[in-house]
């Protein structure tokens, strides 16, 4: 028994020694020196992500850089308002109006002195407005008379305006020439002055008087009296202080007829 106990030593010594002894007491062709073996040291855990694209699509950078490119080729907010700007706003339409009316008061298409004489317009418009009908006759054109004041200080000369308007649906032609009209001043039954007795300008004056619209003859007064044989010369007398009644005749009109006042000093 004792025997057998000893046995086991010896072979459990031996066997211990064989695994102590290992690549240690190596030969000297390794060239390195005995002992245990160096431990082995784990290295750095690689935790980067090598995948470049998420599945199924590009990456968020790539996302990002599209979404600005579609913004600079489509513009932002600003670009849009800028536009606007540049299309002006409505305040100027709302002057997009004619500003004045187009039509006339009764200041008409314009005036015309009593030493105007012919037909208004180039020879074209002077034929042109020949062949138009007379107004006078036609339903819905008038004629008035008034002065351009109601009153006049000593030295002043009275402007007499014929108006001849047109309210119905057609241009007509008047004539304004001092073979066709003839105005009279009276004051207190004394006949004063009259056109008639030293004419000047065109015995025709042919004035178109286009649809909805009026035209304006002027006659002038110098504050004197007039006769016919004293055409020429010195000048007449001045007339004197009052109310005066002006007259119009017309050729095809109701004689119409208005007033003004000449004061004294």
């Amino acid at each position: 028994m004792l025997l057998v106990l000893v046995l086991l030593g010896v072979m459990s010594w031996v066997a211990l020694r064989g695994l102590g002894a290992g690549p240690a007491g190596g030969s000297s062709d390794d060239g390195a020196g005995g002992g245990p073996a160096p431990s082995i040291t784990p290295g750095d855990t690689d935790t980067d992500d090598h995948i470049d694209q998420r599945p199924g699509g590009g990456g968020g950078g790539d996302d990002s850089e599209d979404d600005e490119d579609d913004d600079a080729e489509n513009g932002g907010s600003g670009d849009s308002d800028e536009a606007d700007a540049a299309g002006g706003g409505s305040g100027d339409g709302g002057e997009d109006g004619t500003g004045e009316d187009g039509g006339s008061s009764d200041e008409g298409a314009g005036d015309t002195d009593a030493a105007n004489g012919g037909v208004d317009g180039d020879a074209a418009d002077a034929s042109r407005i020949a062949t138009l009908a007379e107004c006078a006759g036609i339903d819905g054109v008038t004629a008035s008379l008034r002065s351009d004041a109601n009153a006049y200080a000593p030295g002043e000369k009275p402007s007499i305006r014929l108006t001849v308007r047109n309210e119905s649906g057609s241009p007509c032609r008047v004539d304004v020439g001092h073979e066709a009209l003839t105005v009279r001043l009276t004051t207190d039954d004394d006949n004063v002055w009259t056109s008639a007795h030293c004419p000047t300008g065109a015995g025709a004056l042919l004035r178109e008087v286009p649809a909805g619209d009026g035209v304006n003859h002027v006659v002038e007064w110098d504050g004197r009296y007039s006769s016919s044989d004293a055409c020429e010369g010195p000048a007449q007398e001045t007339a004197p202080t009052g109310t005066y009644l002006a007259e119009a005749d017309l050729t095809g009109f109701d004689i119409i007829r208005t007033t003004f006042r000449m004061d004294e000093d």
